[in-house]
């Protein structure tokens, strides 16, 4: 592991977020811990990108650690993530990798362990998500994760922190339709109903779309929203405007 990366540890135990925090601070990191999933998302939004967060898989009333995980892909694709837990079985250890995350350690986590495969998660994510580094590029599209800029035909797009999140996330996976739920708790890491999310994201997702009309009235609006099922992204041959 190479020195000073910075580390957030999201661990709800007293005993096992101060483990953590010691053994990883011995070796040279930056570390910043939390006791739950919402402190850690509050923080996260608004600070740079970690090199790699440690999470704990379940946590007691609120949000998982794996909707975490998704959250943190979703605003800082190049951060490598790594899940603890001491009750999960097979079918979560299955749902996790699927979600992206890059490691699953079970809980004893022995300290050399920790090190070693943490540094490795971290190796991985950079070498398969080069684009994540600096800039993505999509067509007349271009964001940049780290900064949550984008720009559209050379012109700036002013987005929200919420804007950016929807747009980066739809943007992975160009034609797929993301459900407004699982957007939703992206977003904001609250699980609701489909109906009450698309409500809540309305306004938002109204405004996306306002940003790019207003560069190129002329050019048919990339970000498609289908009344009942989502939101995703076509590139600029879509006839949905």
């Amino acid at each position: 592991m190479r020195t000073t990366m910075l580390i957030y540890v999201i661990e709800d135990d007293f005993q096992q977020r101060d483990y953590y925090t010691k053994i990883l601070q011995a070796e040279q990191n930056d570390v910043v811990a939390f006791k739950d999933t919402i402190s850690a998302h509050n923080y996260f939004v608004v600070h740079p990108a970690p090199d790699a967060v440690l999470i704990d898989f379940r946590f007691e009333g609120g949000p998982n650690g794996l909707s975490l995980a998704r959250q943190i892909h979703a605003i800082h694709p190049v951060a490598a993530v790594v899940m603890t837990s001491g009750y999960a079985d097979k079918d979560d250890i299955i749902d996790a990798f699927r979600d992206g995350v890059d490691d699953f350690l079970l809980k004893p986590v022995n300290a050399r362990d920790l090190v070693k495969r943490l540094g490795n998660a971290v190796i991985a994510r950079r070498t398969n998500n080069p684009l994540d580094v600096a800039e993505r590029q999509l067509g007349n599209l271009t964001l940049n994760p780290n900064t949550r800029q984008a720009w559209w035909k050379a012109q700036p797009l002013d987005l929200t922190r919420t804007q950016f999140t929807l747009l980066l996330q739809i943007t992975a996976q160009p034609g797929h339709m993301f459900n407004y739920a699982e957007l939703y708790a992206i977003c904001t890491g609250e699980h609701v109903d489909p109906s009450l999310a698309a409500k809540k994201l309305k306004t938002h997702i109204f405004n996306l779309r306002h940003r790019f009309i207003e560069i190129d009235p002329n050019t048919l609006c990339p970000v498609v929203s289908k009344r009942g099922e989502g939101l995703s992204w076509h590139l600029e041959d879509n006839k949905s405007k």
